[in-house]
């Protein structure tokens, strides 16, 4: 996959753990753009705000025994506007959810 070269480059890999009843796992593709705003669940606060940013790899790991995904990891990067913590002109995302403890 392509990058449009532009003035900031970020790239970064995610992991995590499939979820059969959360329906938003079967959306991750390679080649798909999605939006990314990866916070802190401990204070609920927003870390990093990704409008573009492009699967490059997927990986999904199966239960050999059941054939269901379990676990998976992508590698993504965005060549266009991102925000760091704090960075002036940061959109207002989405509440983040919480995760039960």
């Amino acid at each position: 996959m392509n990058r449009i070269p532009g003035p900031r480059d970020l790239t970064g890999s995610i992991e995590f753990k499939y979820d059969l009843t959360f329906p938003q796992d079967r959306r991750f593709r390679e080649g798909r753009c999605c939006q990314l705003v990866l916070g802190i669940h401990e204070t609920n606060s927003v870390a990093w705000i990704i409008p573009q940013a492009l699967i490059e790899r997927l990986t999904i790991s199966v239960d050999i025994d059941g054939g269901d995904p379990t676990e998976g990891s992508f590698d993504f990067g965005s060549d266009g506007i991102y925000y760091a913590p704090g960075e002036a002109g940061a959109p207002n995302p989405f509440p983040l959810p919480t995760v039960p403890t």
